[in-house]
């Protein structure tokens, strides 16, 4: 009889400890998962659509290959293109970005300060607006990018 309640014994405390290893591991399971993070809308790629000043279109087709790619480490990489006479050319360029709140960003090398993208058609399209005074004229530069 001693015999059995010392198995009893063995077989109640192996139940217990499967039975705290099982929930460990589901308490673990559970709780280390977080849902995905929301990747900042800036975050990919992104080729020039449009550049218009007082509202006519300035963009070349050359120009329209440009592109900025923002990548969630805070970097950005921009390829310019560009027409130097009848040759479209290229510059690639790298610099850091930083969503100050909402949709102001800063941009290292941006002589212009920050700047408030507006996005419109579910996040695949940002456009940003700069005023500037030349001789008395003003001018009203606005850009716009599509994700590609």
């Amino acid at each position: 009889m001693a015999q059995y309640l010392v198995l009893s014994k063995i077989k109640i405390w192996k139940l217990w400890k499967n039975l705290f290893i099982y929930l460990f591991i589901a308490i673990t399971l559970l709780t280390s998962c977080s849902p995905d993070e929301v990747l900042d809308p800036i975050v990919g790629k992104w080729q020039l659509d449009s550049q218009t000043v007082n509202g006519i279109e300035q963009t070349t087709e050359c120009e329209r290959n440009t592109t900025l790619e923002f990548f969630e480490n805070g970097t950005i990489t921009s390829e310019s293109f560009y027409l130097d006479g009848v040759d479209c050319l290229s510059d690639i360029d790298t610099s850091t970005w930083e969503n100050l709140s909402g949709s102001t960003y800063r941009v290292d090398d941006d002589p212009e300060g920050d700047r408030t993208l507006i996005f419109s058609q579910n996040n695949t399209v940002f456009s940003f607006t700069m005023t500037e005074i030349i001789n008395g004229i003003t001018y009203e530069f606005i850009g716009a990018f599509r994700k590609l």
